[in-house]
């Protein structure tokens, strides 16, 4: 048998290859051999991390801890999958451990925080210990923030808020931390921290266009078009600026300003990112539409997706994985009939009163965040706040039966007690991310688990599902207008071809599912809750089982339908959407 010493080498050279099978066999030969070897536990641990399979993972962190418990470092690395599994008193235990262990190490202490303020619990005492563990000074803390700000920026905030709460002096200071507070979503404070920047110093630089940003994120567009002219005034050309007020002339119906606008800035030689470029098309296009100019708008949206094609980023996501997993799914679902998805569902013991989830679904564009709102702003109902907890919940499913099977069969093999665990594992996440606004049923929008009815099926039998419906003429043309960092999905976007085809398989899928697995599914169009809000509302709150109440309409914002503009443009793909056309009543 190999030394111990060796295999572990081995095991390290297939981790840092990329051989994760290999180098996950290889560790497991050193504990048989050396069970109390802590490195090859917590490297194990690491890659089930990184392959979100966090029950495995807390297993061999547990094992390393166990091995050398005067090790901080392994604690706060089990930290991350007892978070990722919903069990956040856990989490903080294992990080309040480490802080005793390191205090100095600020990580600990920044990721202890945000789980007590997810738990919705004092943090007071955790700042405390952080403050202690920064560097005391500014300097220094600055030092730390930008070194930090590419890849921890919520580490790189802690940073600049310990400077400022020392010395609160620098408008730049202010402004680095607003900017960071705006790239977290923390748009109230980010408006805090730029307002007070400006409070120090009228001019500092990059304040009024920070203001200008939050503002009409928040939507106070009249303080965003105030702040946006004051900072234009001191940088007549800057586009991220120029993008801001084309938005605001827009959305307030000066298009033939918006477009004068942004015909400049596409001619300016400063404009060196794709990215902005096709933002900049892509708006132009936007406004365009909006005045009727069909012709003008599909131009200009059709260069912004070129561009956008062309991005680094968009080459991660090769357009044919995610179609051959949904015709991979298509098959097996084809294959089996509906008294089998019963069979599957039987025994899946109910553990909560018989009120499961809400899971409202479809094809992205469809209006899904809308239908959500309608069941999210009903008494007792909370968002899960859209992340993929259902997809992570099924892929652990083939790590927790050891099973080589791919999705959907892998769902067959689970027993009754596995099913219990991944419906906890998944309430759990899903209910923490949802926060202390209430103790009801989780609400989870996230479109495209329209493809993942099957695990619905299997997890969660007695859940509501609620399918948001737009004309599919519409939904695929929103899709090609809309502007969205490349990922699996949207690098179908790049043009009308890819975008209708992935939308006849996915509701070629979605059609397929619903005859089968027996769910109670409720199909919602968009253009129903504009013509009739109420209704519509009170429906899907009487449907999931809620108590309506006349509130939820207010604020609801629904695209206007573009399709017959574009006739021409969708002629060549009329026969692929023509079935779909059909069967949600768009027929005319």
């Amino acid at each position: 048998m190999a030394d111990v010493a060796d295999r572990m080498r081995e095991a390290t050279e297939f981790h840092k290859a990329g051989k994760l099978r290999e180098a996950i066999a290889a560790y497991e030969s050193v504990v048989e051999q050396e069970p109390g070897n802590a490195r090859a536990w917590a490297a194990m641990g690491q890659i089930w991390s990184t392959r979100l399979v966090y029950g495995r993972a807390v297993e061999c962190f547990e094992k390393a801890v166990e091995a050398a418990p005067g090790e901080f470092i392994f604690l706060y690395l089990l930290a991350l999958p007892l978070r990722r599994l919903g069990r956040l008193e856990d989490s903080i235990a294992a990080l309040t451990r480490a802080t005793e262990l390191r205090s100095d190490h600020w990580e600990s202490h920044l990721d202890r925080i945000a789980a007590l303020e997810r738990m919705g619990r004092d943090a007071g005492e955790a700042r405390a210990a952080l403050e202690e563990a920064l560097p005391g000074d500014v300097g220094a803390l600055e030092r730390l923030g930008e070194e930090l700000a590419a890849s921890r920026k919520r580490a790189a905030l802690a940073c600049y808020q310990r400077a400022n709460a020392l010395d609160g002096s620098s408008a730049a200071r202010l402004v680095r931390q607003g900017e960071l507070e705006r790239e977290l979503g923390l748009h109230e404070a980010a408006l805090a921290s730029f307002e007070r920047a400006v409070e120090l110093d009228a001019s500092a630089e990059g304040a009024h266009a920070g203001l200008a940003w939050v503002c009409e994120r928040l939507g106070r567009n009249e303080e965003a078009r105030w702040y946006a002219g004051t900072a234009l005034g001191q940088d007549p050309r800057d586009i991220e600026l120029g993008l801001a007020v084309a938005r605001l002339d827009r959305k307030e119906g000066d298009l033939r300003g918006a477009v004068a606008r942004l015909r400049a800035m596409k001619g300016d030689p400063r404009i060196e990112s794709k990215w902005t470029y096709a933002s900049v098309c892509i708006e132009m296009g936007l406004a365009l539409d909006a005045g009727g100019d069909a012709q003008g708008a599909f131009a200009q949206i059709s260069e912004g997706k070129a561009v956008l094609s062309q991005r680094r980023a968009a080459r991660r996501f090769p357009r044919g994985g995610l179609t051959a997993w949904i015709g991979h799914v298509r098959e097996k679902t084809a294959g089996l009939e509906g008294e089998a998805w019963q069979e599957q569902r039987q025994g899946t013991e109910v553990d909560d009163g018989g009120r499961g989830p809400i899971f409202v679904v479809g094809f992205p564009g469809s209006g899904a965040e809308t239908i959500a709102e309608l069941a999210a702003r009903s008494a007792g109902v909370r968002s899960s706040g859209g992340a993929p907890w259902l997809s992570e919940t099924v892929r652990g499913a083939r790590e927790l039966r050891g099973s080589e099977a791919s999705y959907p069969d892998v769902l067959g093999e689970l027993n009754e007690e596995q099913v219990r665990a991944l419906r906890a594992q998944y309430l759990a996440a899903a209910g923490n991310n949802a926060g202390d606004a209430g103790t009801g049923r989780i609400v989870d929008a996230l479109d495209m688990n329209i493809t993942r009815l099957a695990g619905i099926a299997r997890l969660f039998p007695e859940a509501k599902i609620v399918v948001a419906l737009r004309d599919p003429r519409d939904c695929c043309l929103e899709c090609y207008f809309s502007l969205a960092e490349a990922d699996a999905t949207s690098v179908h976007f790049f043009d009308l071809d890819a975008t209708t085809a992935l939308y006849e398989k996915v509701m070629d899928l979605y059609l397929a599912s619903r005859d089968r697995l027996g769910l109670e599914i409720a199909e919602v169009r968009v253009e129903d809750v504009a013509a009739d809000p109420a209704a519509l509302s009170r429906r899907v709150v009487e449907f999931v089982g809620e108590t309506w109440s006349g509130s939820v309409t207010e604020g609801l914002e629904i695209g206007a339908s573009r399709w017959r503009r574009y006739a021409d443009r969708l002629e060549p793909y009329s026969e692929r959407l023509e079935r779909f056309v059909g069967e949600f009543g768009y027929g005319e």
